[in-house]
């Protein structure tokens, strides 16, 4: 994945288009689900099926360092398109990882879930939903469980506070 931005952006595609680099991850890790998933109804070996999931779990976590994470090599900073953040894709790239039996690999992508610096978060039940659920992949099954039962703690942030 270290050479996929001079890959794609050979043509200079994505700057000339002003499509973001981390779409292009997302789209990676969609055609890698698929992929899993397909495999997985052929019949194909289960280690196959999950080294898929874990591609398309690798791609979903890229998004989320390029704009988190100013160590990570492709960090975007403020050009980071937050759509790429949303509830939704945490909530499918956790699948990924599930769905790949890398426990780790999820743990790892829920650090990295926040509500956005922007304001923008999906209906206040969903958003809660993908707090609630990083907080049970890190350990915290007391939080995960307050937020559930009381959305408006997650609304104030105070259950939100990772390890």
């Amino acid at each position: 994945m270290e050479n996929f931005d001079a890959l794609m952006n050979r043509e200079g595609f994505h700057d000339k288009n002003d499509v973001p680099l981390q779409a292009f991850y997302l789209g990676v890790a969609l055609d890698h689900a698929s992929l899993a998933r397909a495999r997985s109804l052929n019949g194909d070996p289960i280690d196959e099926v999950r080294a898929e999931f874990t591609n398309a779990a690798r791609c979903t976590l890229k998004s989320f360092t390029m704009a988190y994470d100013d160590s990570d090599s492709d960090y975007q900073g403020e050009k980071a398109d937050l759509s790429c953040n949303s509830e939704t894709i945490m909530i499918r790239g956790l699948n990924y990882a599930l769905m790949a039996a890398d426990f780790e690999l999820a743990e790892a992508l829920a650090v990295w879930f926040r509500n956005r610096p922007n304001g923008l978060r999906m209906d206040i039940e969903v958003n809660c939903y993908v707090h609630a659920l990083k907080h049970a992949l890190l350990g915290g099954w007391r939080q995960a469980r307050e937020i559930i039962e009381d959305p408006t703690r997650c609304l104030s942030g105070q259950a939100l506070k990772a390890r």
